[in-house]
C-alpha cells in the first residue's frame, strides 16, 4: 500500500463517525426546533437547508480535501461548525 492510500485510510473512521452525526440527529431535529416555538414552515425551511447542506457540504469539502491534501483541517471543521451553529439556535428562539 503507497503511503497516500495509507493517509486516506487512516481518516474513514473519522469521516464516518461525523457523518453518524448527521443520521442521529435528522429525526430529532424537527422535534427540538418544534419545542423552541418554530413554527412548521420555518421547521421545513431549516430542514431543507440541514438536508441540503448534509448532501452538498460532503462532496464540497471531499473535493477541497482531496485537492488541498488537508484532511485533518476539513475534519476539525466539519466537527465544530455544525457545534457553533447549534449555541445560537437553542439561544434565539426566533431567527
Amino acid at each position: 500500500m503507497n503511503s497516500s492510500a495509507a493517509i486516506e485510510n487512516r481518516f474513514i473512521p473519522a469521516f464516518l463517525l461525523s457523518s453518524a452525526i448527521f443520521a442521529v440527529i435528522g429525526p430529532y431535529l424537527p422535534i427540538m426546533l418544534r419545542s423552541l416555538g418554530y413554527s412548521t414552515i420555518l421547521i421545513g425551511i431549516m430542514l431543507a437547508i440541514f438536508e441540503g447542506a448534509g448532501i452538498a457540504g460532503p462532496i464540497v469539502f471531499g473535493h477541497w480535501a482531496d485537492r488541498s491534501g488537508k484532511y485533518r483541517l476539513l475534519l476539525l471543521v466539519s466537527c465544530i461548525v455544525p457545534a457553533a451553529l447549534a449555541f445560537p439556535l437553542a439561544l434565539f428562539v426566533h431567527p
